[in-house]
């Protein structure tokens, strides 16, 4: 079965469909190609990941594949929730007597 179309969705942040549209090239489940679904999964954890990286640690992932069973086809969905930006606080490194300290520490 063939990939008919991806459709990628941002929910809550509009501003973010570039970011994400910029994304789909990189993604591996592409239009056109047959549908895997070792692929479907990663391109969901490809979008987690990009989303993460831009510090949105409560980014949610929804994937949907709709089969055209008579075109032999596929139509997948991914709609990105967003969630609001994400930063951590001060952060310490405790009990390191077996460890240096300063392999923890980033600069």
């Amino acid at each position: 079965m063939l990939v008919s179309q991806i459709t990628l969705h941002v929910t809550d942040a509009p501003s973010l469909v570039p970011t994400l549209e910029a994304l789909r090239l990189a993604l591996p489940l592409t239009e056109g190609s047959m549908f895997v679904e070792d692929q479907y999964q990663e391109t969901e954890n490809k979008i987690k990941e990009r989303f993460l990286d831009l510090h949105y640690g409560r980014v949610k992932v929804t994937r949907t594949a709709t089969v055209i069973v008579e075109q032999h086809t596929a139509a997948v969905n991914y709609t990105v929730e967003a969630g609001p930006t994400t930063v951590f606080g001060e952060t310490s490194v405790e009990g390191t007597k077996l460890v240096d300290p300063c392999s923890f520490r980033v600069s």
